[in-house]
């Protein structure tokens, strides 16, 4: 059968991940430097922006599977897909409810 039968374009699953290690090298780069950092106390921010479709929560996926099977032991990882949550609210009550 053809590849694009099985193509979900929706997917932020990331095995589905094509063509973007470029990305992924600079977000995990720039995250692991927060954790090799002797003061966390000042934390870290980081965004990704671009237009929608173009795959940046399938990168951010991506990086933080990688960076979970590294510092789970001491980090709580957190994954909040605010694609359909309509306020801020809702962004801190998913928070919380993962927590």
């Amino acid at each position: 059968m053809p590849f694009l039968t099985y193509l979900d374009p929706a997917s932020v699953d990331p095995d589905d991940l094509v063509d973007r290690t470029k990305y992924v090298g600079w977000l995990r780069a720039s995250l692991e430097s927060f954790f090799r950092a002797p003061d966390k106390s000042r934390g870290r921010t980081v965004a990704i922006l671009g237009e929608r479709g173009i795959g940046k929560s399938i990168v951010m996926r991506r990086v933080i599977d990688d960076l979970r099977r590294l510092h789970s032991a001491t980090t709580l990882f957190l994954v909040v897909d605010c694609r359909r949550t309509r306020d801020q609210r809702r962004v801190y009550r998913e928070i919380a409810r993962q927590a």
